[in-house]
């Protein structure tokens, strides 16, 4: 959201994005299990996707994955999905 009163004066640029979630789109699975990693451990797991529609004409699939440690986001990854079908 954009208030255009709390706009300083000049010129404001900003990238839109807007994102509808849901599976009939798609998946993506990555192969790890819950597992304790102490502090600074560094692991690294593949994830896949798999685009089960294709999506109208000037949109494209974006596929995310969240590192959930605690009950907060440790880590955080999104890739585009661009020229597939099903």
């Amino acid at each position: 959201m954009v208030d255009p009163y709390a706009v300083p004066s000049g010129t404001t640029a900003l990238d839109y994005m807007d994102a509808y979630l849901n599976p009939v789109f798609g998946q993506v699975v990555v192969n790890d299990s819950n597992a304790l990693h102490p502090l600074g451990d560094v692991w690294t797991r593949s994830a896949s996707a798999e685009a089960l529609t294709t999506p109208e004409p000037g949109r494209h699939l974006k596929g995310f994955v969240r590192v959930i440690g605690e009950g907060f986001e440790v880590s955080s990854a999104d890739f585009d999905l661009k020229n597939v079908a099903p």
